[in-house]
């Protein structure tokens, strides 16, 4: 199989397909020896490991391919890319197209250079109204200034913070008067919050990543769910989750819990408000759930998700609604800290213990490529999919 890396490259080990890098930097054929095994799952989240010509690639979404590289401390990092394959559009074909010029999407968290951003530029190419929102109004309205200098016209801004009820009820009070409604929720918003590397996640950092990626997306959801327009095509709400909050990341004693079909939003809560205090309270939190405390939130946020599609009808009045998750992939985008003024506060980087910071890793993705299936499931035809996850345009389950 021919390699797509320069001849400059030069790798310190051989893998077998299907292996992981073993403590001694050593080709491992067999399962023994390996890094503990959230260390492992953090590498299936780029793709599956392979090699080719001798040579340790992680083979990435859409082709791209990343050299592995293990440092005298023995932690793994990627330290290049190259090639890059051209994102998707998320037109569907004209037959599948249920909406018009006057459908609205809400997509949250859609300033700076995001993936929020990307969504709205791509829905705004299919026609839709977008109304996206950001927790800064300056930051919100140089987005806005930008997408029009572009020539997107069909969009307006709202300050949100996710975080604040009072927030919350303002923009539903207001999108309400001025639109009459919604069609399409993209609840994109979220952190990354960790603690110091090799830290357990401390209380605070736990709770600004429950606050925003569970509460917060729990809370705005609830409140715009009235408001979705009754659509013979249906509505749709896509949460923009992670494959860290994949079931397989959480300890054997928890995933029963959280994967229960029966499952229901009090359950749920009480899961994770158990875990909260357990941690406020300085008490042994119950065995299962993940040293990262994104990725517990990112699981919380899943599981309200699947949870929400299950119960739609009711949660919705009746109305069609379709209800999905979709994680973005790992992309160059400013996901962390939600307090930048605070910058000595917290660490941006990836709360997996082989990347030391966040200027180890190369993400392979671009925040446009990263839009391309939030967009997609944002447009899915009607009878599509309802409480499923998409990963690359593909259900890749919980």
């Amino acid at each position: 199989m021919a390699s797509s890396l320069s001849a400059a490259a030069q790798p310190c080990c051989f893998l077998e397909t299907g292996s992981f890098l073993s403590r001694s930097g050593k080709s491992e054929a067999r399962r023994g020896n390996l890094f503990p095994a959230h260390v492992s799952a953090g590498l299936g989240a780029f793709g599956s490991v392979i090699s080719a010509e001798g040579q340790p690639f992680i083979r990435l979404r859409e082709g791209r391919e990343a050299r592995l590289w293990r440092s005298s401390r023995r932690v793994i990092r990627v330290v290049a890319q190259v090639g890059s394959a051209p994102a998707k559009t998320a037109t569907p074909a004209e037959s599948d197209r249920w909406w018009s010029s006057d459908t609205i999407a809400v997509v949250t968290g859609g300033s700076k250079s995001s993936i929020g951003l990307e969504i709205v530029r791509k829905l705004s190419k299919e026609g839709v109204k977008i109304i996206f929102t950001s927790r800064s109004d300056k930051t919100g309205r140089e987005a806005l200034e930008k997408l029009r200098s572009e020539g997107v016209d069909s969009v307006e801004f709202h300050e949100l913070d996710i975080t604040n009820q009072q927030s919350i009820d303002d923009f539903a009070s207001w999108l309400q008067q001025k639109h009459g409604g919604l069609d399409i929720l993209v609840n994109n918003a979220g952190v990354m919050v960790i603690s110091a590397i090799g830290q357990p996640a401390s209380y605070d950092v736990v709770k600004l990543n429950f606050d925003v990626n569970y509460y917060g997306t729990k809370r705005l959801t609830e409140k715009l769910l009235p408001l979705l327009r009754n659509n013979p095509a249906g509505a749709r709400v896509v949460n923009v989750c992670s494959r860290m909050g994949a079931l397989k990341n959480i300890g054997p004693k928890l995933q029963p819990r959280i994967s229960d079909p029966d499952l229901t939003f009090e359950d749920l809560d009480a899961l994770v408000a158990k875990y909260l205090d357990d941690l406020k309270a300085g008490r042994p939190v119950d065995e299962g759930w993940n040293k990262s405390a994104y990725a517990n939130s990112k699981v919380a946020e899943a599981a309200y998700t699947r949870i929400l599609a299950r119960d739609i009808e009711a949660a919705a009045g009746g109305k069609p609604v379709l209800v999905n998750a979709v994680c973005p992939g790992f992309c160059r985008t400013d996901l962390g800290n939600p307090h930048p003024e605070k910058k000595g506060d917290f660490r941006t980087a990836l709360s997996l213990t082989f990347f030391r910071t966040a200027r180890d890793i190369v993400a392979p993705k671009s925040a446009e490529e990263g839009a391309d299936t939030p967009a997609w499931v944002a447009l899915a035809p009607p009878n599509s999919a309802n409480g499923a996850f998409f990963s690359d345009r593909e259900d890749v389950g919980y």
